[in-house]
């Protein structure tokens, strides 16, 4: 009885996406509820993918209106959680869709340097035989393969917290602008905010420089090059006192791994970083909620900001003009 029930569960729910459709504001759910309420019978001419501060900085109405694109041609496709493998996911999954754009812009973090890739439950679910391989090695390649073959082992985190994501059973809201609105308002008004700087410092404390994201991050920009698309890489300023904080904790890692993002070749169209040296600052501070992640009027004024810088690649012919003005 026990064998049937564990095949039943295999092959009705962990081969379906019954169980994470359920579940939108879910790591996972959030990828087809995307995929069914905005990119589905879309025709995007500018995608953006990354993380959460890209999902909370990117505004796609303010975009199209700013350049007067069609609305709904500006799709904001970045995840809660995302890393660069997860963008690919997400572009490799619609490709067919997302090949109509004319830009994507895609996210980097520095921090990204400073840890691998992790087998999530995205990669469980979502990721070839040849993705597992390239990107684990030792016991995490076998628990990634392994969950490969048996696909109920990827979901064993909703199973397991079947009664606490209850509470995420809800639709995905999607705000006017065309952002996904994921957060919290009444909590975020009371974040600890050092305690939050600690908790995400963490992420510069390796010694290490690791590149296994900026292949993943390459993989995406070659798939979309060869697509005919202009690459646009972002990297989101943070909140001024959080930049602070990692100059003075950890000084040598911040700029290290800012200076290897300065000093890579990604082979993109426009590269927009502003947190460079002593540059920081472009937002006030009630621009952001926490560490990075922006507000409303925080967002509208990033919105502005990205569509100055990429309007060259919109409308070519103004390029002369567009050079003249910055």
């Amino acid at each position: 009885m026990c064998a049937l029930i564990l095949l039943a569960v295999e092959f009705f729910v962990a081969r379906s996406n019954w169980l994470v459709e359920q579940f939108p504001r879910s790591k996972l759910g959030v990828i087809n509820a995307l995929e069914s309420r905005v990119i589905e019978g879309s025709h995007p001419q500018i995608v953006c993918l990354g993380n959460s501060r890209l999902r909370d900085g990117i505004s796609p109405r303010l975009i199209e209106r700013e350049l007067g694109l069609p609305t709904q041609t500006v799709l904001n496709l970045a995840l809660p959680g995302g890393m660069p493998y997860h963008s690919l996911i997400m572009y490799r999954r619609n490709r067919e869709t997302l090949r109509q754009a004319k830009i994507l812009i895609v996210d980097f973090e520095y921090r990204y340097f400073g840890f691998l890739p992790q087998p999530d439950a995205r990669v469980a679910q979502f990721a070839t035989h040849e993705d597992r391989l390239r990107m684990f090695s030792g016991r995490k390649l076998v628990a990634v393969m392994a969950s490969s073959l048996w696909r109920t082992l990827g979901l064993r985190d909703y199973i397991r917290g079947f009664s606490k994501i209850l509470k995420r059973r809800k639709q995905l809201a999607l705000a006017d602008d065309g952002r996904v609105m994921w957060r919290h308002v009444e909590r975020d008004q009371h974040i600890d905010m050092e305690a939050d700087f600690i908790k995400r410092g963490m992420n510069y404390a390796s010694d290490r420089l690791d590149f296994a994201h900026v292949e993943e991050l390459r993989r995406l920009i070659a798939m979309a090059r060869h697509d005919g698309l202009k690459v646009v890489l972002l990297h989101l300023p943070l909140r001024t006192g959080f930049v602070r904080y990692l100059k003075g904790t950890y000084p040598g890692n911040y700029e290290k791994f800012r200076a290897e993002f300065d000093r890579l070749d990604f082979n993109v169209e426009l590269t927009i970083d502003w947190e460079k040296g002593s540059d920081i600052g472009l937002l006030d501070e009630e621009s952001y909620y926490d560490y990075g992640h922006f507000t409303d009027e925080g967002c509208s004024r990033m919105s502005r900001m990205v569509t100055a810088r990429i309007r060259p690649l919109v409308t070519p012919a103004t390029n002369k003009e567009s050079a003249s003005d910055n």
